[in-house]
């Protein structure tokens, strides 16, 4: 009798406490509609950041907001990034990617080559163009897209000519000022259909990186080299979803990649923001992109991608720029220097900067002339919470990097120092 009442008593509290989260998650959606600042009210779930308090993080995305200079970008277009996080922008015009896309038709073709003179494929598919080639490559010897997704260090000059181009860069220049170097994180994205090593779950950009640069503002452009849209798999964003400064609790890994994973509820609770989408009176937006256009949007956004349920590719890079006065976050590579208004004619150093491996320097044993290396490790694997193990999580080697930066921030460390990180906010009067 005595268990059944205190079961009953467990479930009743645990129901309460359901009501009371979900009431504060409703109520979070309404202040949210109405801009206010998240730092004004307590969230529902702690965050994983350590470092600032809550007051502190919040202040440092207001102060990412920069007032309008002249540019590719329009005071209207500006204003969307700083309030919902993100803008949809044309760029370019169809000759401005012809070189990218002929320079990832050269990298197919090595491709090809390599597997046909290993004995892997019997057919090199050389009369199949940009938008079909990879796709029977990877039917004929399965992952062989990862391969080629993975090599961050193989950056041809046609795509270090995108990277740097002065309408991107211009762009930049706009969001963090006249000291801009590339992120070293940049990605070739080779999205063939029904292929879920190439479908990205919601994820924060910062939950990649180390905590030092979680409050550096680092945009991102993403450039479709083909027209995209929900059935090739274009991009999911939740407007306003930065506007706390914090980072949300990820896990490791989705499905069988190597992606972090942010629970829609998690992040519902953690950062404010509403998971259900725009036609619904929610945060999450489709964001179809043409090619020419460009998807910009900040390192604190939730974002997904859809899968790819075409008959094609679903090409496209994705590239960082931030202020290189401050830290990357980044183990392996440094940042590429490519605007300093004090040397107005410099040009970026690619020679010595492209033929940096990020993958050796931090211990992984890729090769690039191994093409049966198809798993992807980093140390975002010991940063957060391994729920779901497979082939990219059993080769994670934790002792290749600094726990001091990378140690393991599970939703229970988060509950454990939140209190100390805000012990201070607000001031004492």
């Amino acid at each position: 009798m005595l268990r059944s009442l205190v079961g009953s008593e467990m479930c009743i509290r645990d129901s309460q406490r359901r009501v009371r989260e979900r009431q504060g998650t409703m109520m979070l959606r309404a202040i949210s509609k109405r801009g206010m600042s998240t730092s004004a009210r307590q969230l529902a779930m702690p965050a994983a950041n350590r470092i600032h308090s809550d007051h502190q993080l919040a202040q440092k995305v207001r102060e990412w907001r920069r007032e309008w200079t002249d540019g590719p970008l329009t005071r209207d277009e500006m204003d969307k990034f700083w309030e919902d996080g993100w803008v949809l922008k044309r760029l370019f015009e169809p000759e401005d990617l012809q070189p990218s896309i002929d320079a990832i038709n050269l990298l197919v073709d090595d491709l090809a080559q390599r597997l046909y003179e290993a004995g892997k494929i019997s057919d090199t598919y050389q009369d199949e163009g940009f938008e079909k080639r990879l796709i029977s490559l990877e039917r004929a010897c399965p992952n062989v897209s990862v391969w080629l997704h993975k090599q961050p260090f193989k950056m041809p000059k046609e795509f270090q000519e995108l990277w740097s181009h002065p309408k991107l860069l211009d762009c930049a220049e706009q969001l963090i000022g006249g000291n801009i170097a590339g992120h070293p994180v940049w990605n070739l994205r080779t999205k063939v259909p029904s292929f879920k090593q190439a479908t990205v779950p919601w994820h924060q950009d910062t939950a990649y990186l180390s905590e030092d640069s979680w409050s550096v503002l680092q945009p991102a452009a993403w450039i479709p080299m083909v027209d995209t849209n929900e059935t090739n798999g274009c991009l999911r964003v939740v407007s306003g979803g930065h506007r706390s400064g914090r980072t949300a609790v990820h896990t490791n890994c989705w499905a069988d990649t190597w992606y972090i994973e942010l629970d829609p509820e998690v992040a519902e609770q953690t950062l404010g923001c509403d998971m259900r989408p725009a036609e619904e009176g929610g945060d999450v937006v489709t964001v179809p992109v043409p090619k020419g256009s460009v998807l910009l949007f900040n390192n604190l956004i939730p974002h997904q991608s859809l899968e790819n349920h075409s008959d094609q590719i679903r090409w496209s890079f994705d590239l960082r720029w931030q202020n290189p006065a401050h830290g990357s976050g980044f183990d392996g590579k440094p940042p590429i220097i490519m605007r300093d208004p004090a040397q107005p004619d410099m040009l970026p150093d690619w020679e010595s900067w492209a033929n940096i491996n990020p993958f050796s320097l931090r211990g992984s044993s890729v090769s690039e002339d191994e093409i049966s290396d198809t798993v992807v490790t980093g140390p975002w694997m010991s940063m957060w919470e391994i729920t779901h193990k497979n082939r990219h999580t059993d080769a994670h080697n934790p002792d290749l990097y600094d726990p001091a930066r990378w140690s393991t921030r599970t939703m229970a460390d988060a509950e454990r120092t939140e209190h100390t990180r805000n012990s201070t906010w607000p001031p004492a009067k």
